[in-house]
């Protein structure tokens, strides 16, 4: 879309954010890692905070080279393992990395591999299914700030 501003980023990445959070509110856990917290340090708008208070949207930070992993159950019946990242400033660089219960690597992933570079990886496919099924278990998803530090959330859809 070409917004080249820092209200129309913010507001737009607020927009995707609430979208994905609402969708999928329990698909995602998350530990800490490596200069990982959970802070809004830049985008700290009233909306953002408002948002946080009432439970709805979730936000990391990573500071330059800093990682964190999400961890997702995979029940049985389930076909399709959809991740979307999105983060902000988009002039930050992340990757994902996923790894399945039995170590079978997905990945990584960066800006560019969605098609564009944007600040997000959400594919317009799903990069990552199985006709019989996906591997039942815990299923590990590495975001890495490999270049700045960023503000990011991220969800899984697995159906």
């Amino acid at each position: 879309m070409g917004i080249n501003n820092k209200l129309g980023t913010t507001t737009l990445f607020m927009a995707a954010i609430l979208l994905v959070s609402i969708a999928c509110i329990p698909a995602v856990s998350a530990s800490p890692n490596k200069d990982a917290t959970n802070t809004v340090s830049a985008i700290g708008t009233p909306a953002v905070k408002a948002l946080k208070d009432i439970g709805i949207l979730t936000v990391y930070h990573l500071n330059a080279n800093g990682y964190r992993v999400h961890d997702t159950n995979v029940g049985s019946g389930k076909h399709y393992f959809d991740p979307t990242l999105i983060w902000i400033p988009s002039t930050s660089r992340l990757s994902l990395t996923i790894n399945s219960p039995s170590g079978v690597v997905y990945g990584p992933y960066i800006d560019s591999s969605d098609g564009s570079t944007n600040g997000k990886i959400d594919f317009d496919y799903i990069p990552i299914q199985s006709v019989p099924g996906l591997e039942q278990g815990e299923w590990h998803s590495v975001v890495e700030a490999y270049v700045g530090s960023a503000d990011y959330s991220y969800s899984v859809s697995v159906t």
